[in-house]
């Protein structure tokens, strides 16, 4: 008869200790699934979006080198132009250095994508990329009110052609050659 008066006891023993420890973990996961790692990938984009302004910054300071020896008459404009467009193509950024730049026109057409070499000199108007957004018309209306701005679409994963994935693009106007200078993750 204790024996059974025990079972009976543990039996109301296991819902007062193991429903509130699976309640606690729980609530715990759910504070990590849907606070803190929401919150970490919310920060760790502010930082890249961060990042890429800043380089692209740097870049820009290569166009103004370049279009100041036109001005100075070190450098006739095409020649600072191929100049400028040779010293961009060059750069990569990135853990594998595979990240770049690239310049369009505000026409839009492309002045030199390092990874697409197709596409220079190409008119890109009716270029989309996979969920049929026009992206170069995009970064055009993107820097034609402030200068500069953030723009998402889909493209190439790096230098694979054959990969298409999510990618945040800062762009910024290069007023004096109607260039736009861009970067993305």
């Amino acid at each position: 008869m204790r024996f059974f008066s025990f079972k009976r006891s543990r039996r109301t023993f296991i819902p007062k200790i193991d429903l509130p420890a699976f309640l606690a973990f729980a609530l715990f996961a759910g504070l990590i699934f849907f606070y803190l790692i929401p919150g970490f990938e919310k920060a760790m984009m502010e930082r890249k979006r961060g990042l890429i302004r800043e380089i692209t910054t740097s870049v820009y300071s290569l166009l103004e080198y370049y279009h100041s020896l036109e001005l100075q008459g070190q450098l006739e404009i095409e020649k600072a132009k191929e100049e400028a467009k040779s010293a961009i193509t060059k750069i990569r950024y990135g853990e594998s250095l595979k990240d770049y730049f690239w310049i369009t026109d505000s026409y839009p057409r492309m002045v030199v994508h390092p990874y697409r070499p197709e596409l220079n000199g190409k008119d890109l108007t009716d270029f989309r990329d996979s969920n049929g957004k026009a992206i170069f018309v995009e970064f055009v209306r993107a820097v034609s009110s402030s200068g500069d701005s953030y723009v998402d679409y889909m493209w190439q994963w790096n230098d694979d052609s054959t990969r298409n994935v999510p990618k945040l693009s800062y762009v910024r106007l290069f007023k004096p050659w109607g260039w736009i200078i861009g970067t993305g993750i």
